[in-house]
């Protein structure tokens, strides 16, 4: 309960003030996806001024699903169970909530919806193609780029679905990246930490380059770490994690016979 609280406080500032000049009115961040919340993507509000809308899926898979997650069955909500608002409240007793943007209160009760939706949906990818094939072809019709980045290990099995559901005049500006290994889940927020200042319309170069030095000097330190992790085991790569990272506009990338995409690496 103490890293959903830390987690709900964290989601609550952000929501309350966007901390990049780029994130505007409509930018929108779900904590713990839901089937439910898939379905908001179709209909999410475009800015007008915007030239690139991003949507960014950072969640963990397996080599048929995205793992979203789904609510128990029993509710789970009781004053009594370690999931609920007062458990969650327990947890900032002893802190100094002085400097707090958001109220205890409201941290409390995200933190416990939280702990109650914690179930695994594994949710086909032809699922998840389906419901942003919709937004693709909106972002489309308003001349505007759809950038996906797709975070975790192994996205790259999610591209041929994407091929599939979005249709040929709108996968031209459509630009996916992804990954093709096991992926450190700490690695995440490196793939996009000089997204917002370095993408522009139909030239990624610049993040591209910088992304790729980035990930290069973290791999070193990366292999030093002595933290025991079975998935890690299975990361493959002897270069540089970004090795691991592919980029392309949607109407560039191959499917071949098998139903593998192959992509230009990042």
């Amino acid at each position: 309960m103490i890293c959903l609280v830390y987690a709900a406080s964290i989601h609550l500032a952000w929501a309350n003030e966007p901390n990049h000049e780029l994130s505007t009115e409509h930018s929108t961040c779900i904590l713990q996806c839901t089937r439910a919340d898939l379905k908001l993507i179709q209909s999410t509000e475009i800015d007008t001024e915007a030239e690139i809308v991003t949507l960014v899926l950072d969640v963990m898979t397996d080599k048929a699903h995205v793992h979203l997650v789904t609510p128990a069955t029993d509710g789970g909500h009781g004053e009594d169970s370690k999931y609920s608002k007062a458990a969650a409240l327990q947890c900032m007793k002893n802190d100094d909530t002085s400097g707090h943007v958001v109220g205890c209160d409201d941290v409390a009760s995200l933190a416990a919806e939280l702990a109650v939706t914690r179930f695994k949906d594994p949710v086909p990818h032809l699922s998840i193609a389906e419901a942003i094939a919709p937004l693709a072809e909106r972002v489309t019709s308003l001349g505007k780029e759809l950038h996906l980045l797709l975070l975790g290990c192994n996205t790259i099995r999610l591209v041929p679905a994407l091929k599939q559901k979005i249709t040929p005049p709108a996968q031209a500006r459509v630009v996916v990246l992804c990954t093709s290994e096991v992926w450190p889940s700490d690695c995440s927020t490196l793939l996009w930490s000089l997204y917002g200042h370095l993408a522009r319309v139909a030239d990624l170069d610049s993040f591209r380059a910088g992304t790729r030095t980035l990930l290069g000097e973290y791999t070193d330190h990366y292999k030093r770490q002595r933290i025991v992790d079975a998935s890690r085991a299975a990361l493959k790569l002897e270069g540089s994690l970004a090795d691991a990272v592919h980029c392309d506009p949607l109407h560039r990338v191959m499917v071949t016979p098998a139903g593998d995409a192959l992509m230009s690496l990042l």
